[in-house]
């Protein structure tokens, strides 16, 4: 075997065992995840369990640290109507229905 071979092979040969190991190491899994009622976001970014939705304190929309809870969504609301303003400006006829849709909320009332 040449030497340009065997030493291909040793640099492939130690770049997937690098990947592997950085892979195995690095991974974002459930570890990480915050459960129910849990504070999300934030500095240091952290996700819910799989099913939850960070929901943000009202009227952080712009905030780039803005810590929240995780929640579950509702399935289903009422007829409650009682408009909401949603980050992005977009008005829900009830809070309920923006947190269905998990949108941020900015302020109780329709969007101006």
């Amino acid at each position: 075997m040449s030497p340009k071979l065997s030493l291909s092979f040793a640099a492939v040969f130690a770049l997937v065992l690098a990947l592997t190991s950085a892979v195995l190491l690095g991974r974002s899994d459930a570890a990480g995840a915050v459960g129910i009622g849990g504070t999300c976001a934030g500095i240091a970014g952290l996700g819910c369990d799989a099913g939850l939705w960070c929901e943000l304190e009202p009227g952080t929309c712009n905030r780039a640290d803005a810590a929240g809870r995780c929640v579950h969504a509702p399935q289903s609301c009422g007829l409650s109507l009682r408009p909401v303003c949603a980050c992005g400006g977009r008005t829900y006829s009830s809070d309920c229905q923006r947190q269905r849709a998990k949108a941020q909320k900015s302020h109780d009332g329709p969007c101006r």
